[in-house]
């Protein structure tokens, strides 16, 4: 199984094995809660609205009219305009965190949308990767400041993250006001009609391994003109083999940076 990631303050990974029918799964991280709200929608809203359902894309499986699950309270997955996307496109999108977060619960839809603290912490950290082995997408938001401090959000989300070489950063780093951020063209199929993203406050999301040769920027963007904002955002991707196909992959096992995990397998 081969995951790819794609790193920013949104990070990637896919994942395939060698059977049959490509089916891809996929992860993304993503370090800021406005990206998706309703304020990015109404602000921004071709730039928010492609982004949104190049996520769906990947996450859909080739089926149009995928479930999704948004297990957040925060306002970053909850707004009315992101749901209007994502049912216009003919998906189903369910905003709950009512279910029991367990495995059963995460298999009865093709993605699950996390962001705040639902669903975060090292037990549900083990339900999430197997959830994702098992051939489900997950896309994780940070920013949130709902863990008191950056560090104390990264470490809440990294048991999961850290299992497929991708990581949230301990600094939040932020705009003087909610903007708009351009981005560094690329052929990455999240940035597919997508020039700006918005930003508000938060933070990094990284490979651990960026040495690894078979990891690339797929999305940039530049806060330098956006004082007090001296960084850069970025979009990258990486394979990387999962355990039982290791030896069909010649290069070595390699860490997973996720925050977009994709992944296919062949049945």
């Amino acid at each position: 199984m081969l995951h790819r990631v794609f790193l920013l303050s949104i990070a990637a990974a896919t994942v395939a094995t060698m059977s049959a029918p490509v089916q891809a799964q996929k992860v993304v991280a993503v370090g800021d809660e406005w990206l998706l709200s309703d304020t990015a929608f109404t602000n921004n809203t071709v730039n928010t609205t492609n982004f949104a359902l190049n996520i769906a894309s990947e996450f859909d499986e080739g089926n149009p009219a995928a479930s999704f699950l948004a297990y957040s309270s925060n306002f970053g997955l909850t707004g009315g305009s992101l749901a209007a996307a994502m049912t216009g496109a003919g998906y189903s999108w369910t905003v709950s965190t009512a279910q029991p977060f367990t495995l059963a619960t995460l298999n009865t839809y093709q993605g699950v949308f996390l962001g705040g603290t639902p669903g975060s912490g090292g037990a549900n950290a083990a339900v999430l990767a197997a959830y994702v082995n098992g051939g489900g997408n997950v896309f994780v938001m940070a920013g949130t400041g709902e863990f008191g401090s950056a560090p104390g959000e990264a470490s809440a989300w990294d048991p999961f993250l850290n299992t497929f070489g991708l990581g949230f950063g301990s600094t939040w780093f932020e705009s003087a006001s909610v903007v708009p951020i351009t981005v560094v063209p690329s052929a990455n199929p999240l940035q597919s009609g997508v020039s700006t993203v918005t930003w508000g406050f938060g933070q990094s999301a990284f490979e651990t391994n960026p040495a690894n040769t078979l990891t690339d920027t797929a999305i940039t963007g530049q806060f330098s003109t956006n004082q007090p904002i001296v960084s850069t955002f970025g979009i990258g991707s990486v394979s990387v083999p999962e355990s039982g196909t290791v030896a069909l992959l010649m290069g070595g096992a390699l860490p997973l940076a996720i925050a977009l995990v994709r992944r296919r397998r062949m049945l």
